[in-house]
């Protein structure tokens, strides 16, 4: 299990996570009208790019993402740069992983897929704070 490792960056409780989740909704309905809704809501991306930072910082414009996407994912992959490793190529980590709200499985045969299909490094080490700010998002 991949053990949260970057609290500070995202709050440390599912139920400070589910209130900073929905104070971002109710300022999404509060300024966004129900025709934009209806054709904001009705996107089906097949990627996201996210913002990475603290949700003091980048909060609402991930949800905003994530909120558009809810309705229309079969597997979620989180890609995102190291700030404190340097290595050649891209690593995987194939534990699952833990939030605030609960784990998320991680798919360890899809993730093996790729590892083998794109010779994929595993580390150790992944305590990733550009990753792991997603998955509260990802678990809610």
């Amino acid at each position: 299990m991949r053990q949260m490792a970057n609290i500070g960056f995202y709050p440390g409780n599912c139920a400070e996570i589910e209130e900073l989740i929905s104070y971002f909704n109710k300022i999404l309905d509060k300024n966004i009208d129900q025709e934009n809704k209806k054709r904001l809501f009705k996107i089906s991306p097949k990627a996201l790019i996210v913002p990475h930072a603290g949700w003091v910082y980048s909060g609402f414009s991930a949800n905003f993402a994530y909120k558009i996407a809810q309705n229309n994912n079969k597997r979620v992959i989180v890609i995102g740069p190291s700030h404190k490793y340097s290595f050649e190529g891209i690593s995987a980590c194939i534990d699952d992983f833990a939030t605030p709200c609960g784990e998320i499985k991680n798919d360890i045969d899809y993730t093996n897929h790729l590892i083998e299909k794109f010779n994929i490094q595993t580390l150790n080490v992944h305590n990733e704070h550009s990753t792991e700010v997603q998955f509260p998002f990802i678990k809610h």
